[in-house]
Order: C-alpha cells, then structure tokens, then sequence
C-alpha cells in the first residue's frame, strides 16, 4: 500500500457513534478547484499557453529602437544633441508568424477544453459524493428506526417467553431480527463514513 511498516497505526471505532457531516453545499465546487492537483496542473498549462499566445502577438509588432548622443562642439561650445529611431518591421518571413500564432492559439483552445474537462469531473465528482453523503445518512437513521423497533419486538417476545405464552421460536425469530437489523446499522455506519473520505478525496483534502 505504500505505508511504511514502521508507521504507527491507531485503530478507531467509527461505528459506535454518528454525527452529521455538515457542510455547504455552495462552496464546495471552489474549495475542489483550488484542493484537486489534476486542475491545478490543467490551469498552469493554460497560463503557460496564454503566456505564450501573446509572445506570438508582440511578434507581429515592429521593433523598436532608440539612441541618444550629446556632445560639445570644441570650436563655440555648443552643445550637439542627436536623437535617432529605427523600426524594424519583418512583413514578408514566409508566413511563419502566423504559423507560429495559429499553433499557439491552438495549444492554448486545447489547454481550455482540458481544464474545463477536469472543472466538469470534478464537479460530477463533488455533487455524486456530495449526494451520497445524504443518502447514507439517510440509511443510518432508517436502519436506527429498524433497530428499535426489532428490539422492542425482541423484548416483547422475552418476556411473552418468561410468562408461559410465547414459543422459543418466536423469541429466537425476534433475536435474529434484532441481529440482522444491528448488522444493518454497522454496515450503514460504515457505508457513512465511507462517503465521506470519498467527498473529502473529491474536494481535495486527502
């Protein structure tokens, strides 16, 4: 699994006790897209495309240059100032700008569609994990209501067995439904906290 084995492990009893998960629901897209690496990575290759679209833009753009002199005239002592620009404009290079910027700009549409195709999966991912976090919790209070009422079945088939006027099937029938509906609630308990590592995993916690 890729754990050390000299890493100490707790164990810890999460079916004994149920609390609700609460969070809000509006900020959970933002908080993904800032914790999941994947978009991460997709939003550094669109800036780097961005950045390089515009290299390829000031590319078209003439170059400039400048100089300055200033000097003194040894015959009357005036002072000579001399101010030169030069554009240096590339038109006719055989279409290679363009080629250049077409291939930028195409990366760059590409970088898009790949970032708005994590944004998209991690937003199916967010809501699904996000929906069943409800839906467990749901399971456990159902599988709770089940509990008590296979125990107060339970109870009232003890104690019909103690007065004379119940049969041992029917209090090892009762057993077994408590049992079963016991077992249900651990599963549920642990079908909880199952979706939520999976929506912290979505959301870029872990």
């Amino acid at each position: 699994m890729g754990i050390p084995v000299t890493t100490p492990i707790q164990i810890v009893d999460i079916l004994s006790e149920h609390r609700p998960y609460q969070v809000d629901h509006s900020g959970l897209l933002a908080e993904a897209l800032h914790g999941r690496p994947e978009y991460k990575q997709a939003k550094l290759r669109v800036d780097a495309a961005e950045a390089t679209v515009k290299l390829q833009v000031r590319n078209f753009y003439p170059d400039i240059t400048g100089n300055a002199y200033v000097g003194r005239q040894t015959t009357d002592f005036r002072e000579i100032w001399e101010l030169g620009v030069a554009l240096n404009w590339n038109i006719f290079d055989g279409g290679h700008k363009i080629a250049r910027y077409r291939e930028a700009l195409a990366s760059l549409q590409s970088a898009q569609a790949q970032m708005r195709s994590e944004e998209l999966t991690i937003a199916q991912d967010v809501e699904q994990a996000y929906l069943n976090v409800g839906a467990a919790n749901e399971q456990i209070q159902a599988a709770r209501a089940a509990v008590a009422a296979a125990d107060e079945s339970f109870r009232l088939a003890q104690g019909r067995f103690d007065a004379g006027v119940g049969t041992i099937l029917e209090l090892t029938d009762a057993q077994l439904a408590l049992t079963q509906a016991q077992s249900t609630e651990a599963q549920a308990l642990a079908n909880f906290h199952i979706a939520i590592a999976t929506l912290e995993r979505a959301l870029g916690r872990r």
